[in-house]
């Protein structure tokens, strides 16, 4: 999956096999088949101008339902109780996995070292209640992250090969992931018109556009009207037990995706 199409799969399906299947059959792995009406009860509870979105994002829609179904079978082979919402079966699982990470004050050091400017040059005493939960909480999306892609390693998932292709030129036409493909960095904040914070942040978008338009692509995802790609810019926080952003919400937060000049995410920052 990776190979053919890189970027497109973010955790699960990364290591996915892409084969010959049935038109209705979209995955199949280690006992778990997923079809092609996996969607009819997403669409049932979004208005359409949200379905039009939706259907642009397909493949995103099936590596969340993947991942919810193998997260499950994981949780329970862990022991984890399934008499339960799947919400809080998925807080004890994310509780269970990342129990015993720390930060250690020398790690905390080290990125106060490296990134002074970041903190206004205060001394590291002063912000050292504030790195280390940021840091804290980049291990365990990082650990998430990991294990998740580990469990499409362990189960032979393969995946609708017609299917696929068909909705990866849907997927990537996109403001975010066309810039990805460029050949230059990107940052991309996730965010909304009126929420305070990320209004803020405007006027500095602007000057790094103008600054650097041969070195850098800015761009700016608003959330209310693009929300399938503001899901997507978020999930990193959500595997990770983080809070997710209300789009609604006047006093949001906005995402800030960086990824490298050949397209992989490297960093994801909340802004509070």
């Amino acid at each position: 999956m990776e190979e053919s199409y890189p970027g497109l799969a973010t955790g699960v399906l990364k290591s996915a096999t892409l084969a010959e299947m049935d038109k209705g059959t979209l995955l199949q792995g280690d006992g778990v088949e997923i079809r092609e009406n996996f969607t009819e009860r997403i669409f049932g509870q979004v208005t359409p101008d949200i379905q039009k979105e939706l259907e642009k994002n397909m493949f995103f829609l099936l590596e969340q339902e993947a991942t919810r179904e193998f997260i499950k079978r994981d949780a329970k082979a862990m022991g984890i109780s399934a008499d339960q919402s799947e919400k809080e079966m998925g807080q004890a699982y994310v509780k269970r996995l990342t129990k015993g990470l720390t930060v250690t004050e020398a790690e905390a050091r080290a990125f106060y070292d490296n990134n002074k400017e970041m903190v206004g040059g205060m001394p590291f005493d002063q912000v050292k209640g504030s790195i280390e939960p940021f840091l804290l909480q980049q291990k365990k999306q990082e650990f998430i992250d990991a294990h998740i892609a580990n469990l499409g390693k362990e189960i032979n998932v393969r995946l609708n090969r017609d299917w696929v292709k068909k909705q990866a030129k849907l997927a990537l036409d996109n403001p975010v992931d066309r810039a990805r493909v460029s050949g230059k960095p990107t940052m991309a904040e996730f965010g909304a018109t009126g929420c305070g914070p990320c209004d803020m942040m405007q006027p500095i978008l602007e000057k790094l556009r103008k600054k650097y338009p041969d070195k850098l692509n800015v761009v700016f995802v608003n959330v209310r009207k693009n929300h399938m790609l503001g899901s997507r810019g978020a999930e990193t926080g959500e595997k990770a037990g983080g809070e997710l952003n209300d789009p609604e919400d006047e006093e949001c937060s906005p995402w800030f995706a960086f990824t490298r000049f050949d397209g992989p995410a490297v960093i994801r920052v909340l802004i509070r």
